[in-house]
């Protein structure tokens, strides 16, 4: 399942967030902060659904704000909480809200690992 990380974070505890067990989820956003990601992760901790979900995998996060505060990178935070889960997790896959974006086949069976091939579909999606 996935969506962009602040209107997934936004459903949670609403009819519209979908089953989260047994799935790997797929985020990405825009003209957000590492401070919003942060939330974001927190919101999903609290709502005891991030270990639910089999694996993670990150797109493009774009439009990033600037400031001269001293911040993390979204990076960080995103390997900060991936870790913390004890899944895998895959940064900087090409979907988003960029330019040349991948296909992703929502309710496909896909298989995520910390070892090659990392993100692999199993099954055929189109005939």
């Amino acid at each position: 399942m996935g969506t962009n990380f602040s209107l997934m974070a936004s459903l949670v505890g609403t009819k519209y967030f979908k089953e989260a067990k047994g799935k790997i989820l797929f985020l990405e956003d825009i003209n957000t902060t590492a401070w919003n990601i942060d939330r974001h992760f927190t919101t999903l901790n609290l709502a005891d659904l991030l270990q639910d979900f089999e694996g993670f995998v990150f797109g493009d996060f774009t439009e990033i704000p600037k400031t001269e505060d001293a911040t993390p990178m979204i990076e960080e935070i995103v390997q900060y909480h991936v870790t913390l889960s004890n899944k895998p997790g895959l940064y900087g896959m090409p979907f988003g809200h960029d330019d040349g974006q991948m296909l992703i086949p929502l309710n496909a069976k896909t298989s995520i690992s910390s070892e090659p091939p990392y993100l692999e579909l199993l099954e055929n999606v189109v005939e």
